[in-house]
């Protein structure tokens, strides 16, 4: 069995997995995010969500119909961009009214120009994203809690952490074997710390000495 090898934030590459599906690891469609807890802390989905809203805001602003056609998915101040436009200009337009909201930590440009749309393309995408969720969800080993999956022409894109090697290889190999996927572009680190307990909730040693009885 090939494994996946984790690469950094800025690297892009395909590898195989079984009989040669195209995955993509680096360290418009459609879009779920999976149920449960999140493994970012409250002000860090606070501030995801904020990212979200102020790009598409700038984009909408922009008169160019841009929040009309385009998508950011934010994890951890990643912005993953999808959807299609009509010309290069607008998509590098699109690109850079992102970039201008603060906080910002990395772009990860995949909107298309002039690709296939219409309703026939979003039911596929919407089928197939629901597949990969379910799938996520009651497999073994997999924190379904802390992945965001986003569907776009048959490309599965999946932005999160995981909390192992092993579990990474499971992600990809659900995602690749749902049916309907042409490509599978995975931006998810991993974090062994998930699997430690936190301190709020690990077992404290008590203070009190005990007095013996007489």
């Amino acid at each position: 069995m090939k494994t996946i090898g984790i690469i950094s934030f800025s690297f892009f590459t395909l590898i195989c997995l079984g009989g040669c599906f195209p995955i993509a690891i680096v360290g418009g469609g459609t879009q779920a995010a999976l149920s449960g807890a999140d493994p970012r802390n409250i002000d860090g989905v606070v501030s995801d969500r904020s990212l979200k809203t102020r790009i598409q805001a700038n984009w909408a602003r922009s008169k160019t119909d841009l929040a009309m056609a385009l998508d950011a998915t934010v994890f951890e101040g990643r912005v993953l961009l999808t959807g299609n436009v009509k010309r290069a200009e607008l998509r590098a337009e699109a690109v850079a009214l992102a970039w201008e909201v603060e906080g910002v930590k990395e772009i990860l440009d995949h909107i298309t120009t002039d690709a296939e749309e219409g309703p026939g393309v979003y039911a596929s995408d919407t089928y197939l994203l629901a597949k990969v969720r379910t799938k996520m969800l009651f497999e073994d080993g997999v924190k379904a809690n802390n992945y965001k999956l986003k569907v776009q022409n048959g490309s599965v894109y999946i932005m999160g952490v995981a909390t192992s090697q092993e579990e990474l290889e499971k992600v990809a190999h659900i995602a690749q074997n749902s049916g309907g996927a042409s490509k599978i572009i995975s931006y998810v680190r991993i974090d062994p710390n998930l699997l430690k307990p936190k301190d709020d909730q690990a077992p404290k040693a008590s203070s009190e000495e005990e007095t013996p009885q007489a």
